[in-house]
């Protein structure tokens, strides 16, 4: 079975769970439509019995029992309403936790616009939120009606298909004639966006040389074919919700004239010509609605087109093999990684091992592929080439959540979410205050969090408050640190660091390897080697030494004890090599 197959399947069973409400919402409108049939029927009786009868007592019960109708086809219509919104919530958030993992990846590859999957998401929920579904199980009842202007005289259903018709057609019509408008309205909108990005990628340049006026004007000149195009797609519009409003009032006047017609020929009764018309708007309506709103049927259509495509680009990206407590140490396999959009590899052939306890510093000049190797041993990147295994099976064989919960990652820039910091440390995990507290000590951070506002529960977002950068730095650390690990990559931890927070910091990563972790840090700080075993380093995306910490340092006595001027002697500290 294919990605793609897998993908339609995953999101067959998501609507599937609709079912139930779907049906419900077809018996409430079956009897929405029995209860709108009570109001004629009242007008009926009153006026072609009651009144000629001068009954005031069937009145009075008449009228409560067509109130009582009218207060259920009320709650019917409120319960449907809501109904639709449960359902249209209940899929925007089921879809929404099956496309997180496959949005991430994207994101990650650099491929896709996360904003667009999320926009295809509130189409999906607000069609089946909104009133298309209603109005199209309406319309499954309309030949209920049809059969009644058939009963009262065939006459009556060959002008309301006429006119039906007439509707269908015009608005064939129309949306075959606005198709490449509309295509060329939305590329000539899309062409003046991208002007304006551009645009603003020289923003120092305008503001610098006053070149506002003439980049407004430039701009304006690429958004008048845009403007003219929309102004087309909106006349037409206009032009047909105008023809859709008239043509039912003309349907209306049509079954009036001929049943007057036909009721002084004596074909049919004084009343049928009321009774047609009522039935002729509700058969009527419901197409009238469809037709309107044909293009969110179009539109929902392509949102899950696109949201199939998605899925089925995750398909495969994880695995689902719960990941055991690793005993094996990690082992890169001459890995390779060329960036998306990028021709030359940032890292080439990379190979070596780290085994648990054992803490490795990668060094290497700006550019020489630190972080991107530190990404692809926690799995955040997928190596063009090479594997990364941890316990003798590459990481992305591993589920993702099991995985994660065996990783501490401390990127470069620390992303803290907004909520509380105990939250922050504990991943957005359910954990107990033990747990968090735990966490923070091993970061060195218990006290300084005690001394916030509210300790723990302190809330962390732009509009409260605001953690200075070491702060965020050790509770980035914390956060890393939590659940102990048994895969450590911390990316310049150091950074934003006084002296005491990173003698902590060291502490930290002897306390990791005492435990069993694997710890890979990107580093060259000294007192950061003093907590590492061997050290990695990287240069132009290469591997050019894998020496253990002994040999690193007698390798930088000797290069500082060389003579001035004279080049140092090549190093012949290669993984696998000795001096």
């Amino acid at each position: 079975m294919n990605k793609q197959s897998d993908a339609s399947i995953q999101l067959k069973k998501i609507f599937a769970r609709c079912h139930g409400g779907l049906a419900l919402s077809f018996a409430l409108s079956v009897a929405l439509t029995i209860l709108g049939v009570m109001k004629p029927i009242y007008m009926i009786i009153v006026f072609s019995r009651i009144t000629p009868s001068n009954s005031v007592t069937s009145l009075y019960w008449l009228t409560i029992i067509i109130f009582a109708a009218l207060i259920l086809l009320g709650i019917f219509h409120y319960v449907r309403a809501r109904l639709h919104q449960r359902i249209g919530n209940w899929l925007g958030q089921a879809l929404g936790v099956d496309t997180l993992e496959p949005i991430i990846l994207r994101t990650l590859r650099g491929k896709g616009d996360p904003s667009e999957t999320l926009r295809d998401i509130q189409s999906i929920r607000g069609f089946f939120s909104g009133s298309f579904i209603p109005s199209a199980m309406e319309f499954a009842l309309s030949p209920v009606f049809f059969l009644v202007l058939y009963l009262l005289h065939p006459l009556f259903v060959v002008i309301v298909l006429s006119y039906l018709l007439l509707l269908t057609g015009l608005a064939v019509v129309n949306e075959l004639s606005n198709r490449q408008i509309t295509k060329d309205a939305i590329s000539a909108s899309q062409e003046s966006t991208r002007e304006v990005g551009n645009y603003l990628k020289n923003a120092e340049v305008i503001e610098a040389m006053g070149m506002q006026r003439p980049v407004l004007d430039l701009w304006w000149q690429s958004n008048e074919r845009a403007l003219a195009l929309n102004d087309q797609t909106s006349k037409r519009a206009a032009a047909n919700r105008a023809i859709s409003s008239v043509v039912p009032l003309f349907a209306i006047i049509t079954i009036l004239f001929v049943g007057s017609l036909l009721t002084m020929s004596g074909e049919v009764g004084a009343s049928s010509s009321f009774v047609a018309m009522f039935a002729a708007s509700m058969a009527l309506a419901p197409t009238l609605h469809l037709l309107g709103n044909w293009r969110s049927l179009v539109e929902v259509r392509l949102s899950y087109k696109r949201l199939l495509d998605l899925l089925a680009e995750g398909q495969g990206a994880r695995s689902t093999m719960p990941l055991p407590s690793p005993e094996a140490g990690l082992e890169i396999d001459n890995l390779t990684f060329v960036p998306p959009g990028a021709r030359a590899p940032v890292l080439r052939g990379a190979s070596f091992q780290v085994q648990p306890g054992e803490a490795v510093a990668v060094v290497g000049s700006s550019g020489a592929g630190k972080s991107t190797l530190a990404r692809l041993l926690v799995g955040v990147w997928s190596p063009t080439a090479g594997v990364v295994t941890l316990d003798g099976h590459s990481v992305y064989t591993w589920e993702r959540e099991s995985f994660g919960q065996m990783v501490g990652y401390l990127p470069q820039e620390v992303g803290l979410f907004n909520t509380t910091v105990g939250k922050n440390i504990s991943r957005l995990r359910a954990a107990t205050d033990e747990q968090i507290i735990a966490a923070a000590e091993k970061a060195g951070i218990h006290h300084m969090i005690g001394a916030l506002d509210k300790g723990y529960d302190t809330e962390i977002s732009s509009s409260s408050y605001s953690l200075t950068g070491g702060q965020r730095q050790l509770v980035g650390l914390a956060r890393a640190l939590f659940g102990a690990p048994r895969l450590l990559v911390l990316d310049e931890p150091d950074a934003n660091l006084d002296a005491d927070s990173q003698q902590r910091l060291v502490e930290a990563i002897e306390a990791a390897k005492a435990e069993g972790a694997i710890v890979v840090v990107v580093s060259h700080r000294q007192n950061i080697m003093a907590a590492v075993d061997k050290v990695l380093l990287l240069n132009q995306g290469r591997v050019q030494a894998f020496v253990t910490k002994a040999q690193w340092e007698t390798r930088d006595s000797q290069a500082s004890s060389q003579p001035a001027g004279k080049p140092a002697k090549p190093s012949r500290l290669i993984a696998g090599q000795k001096e």
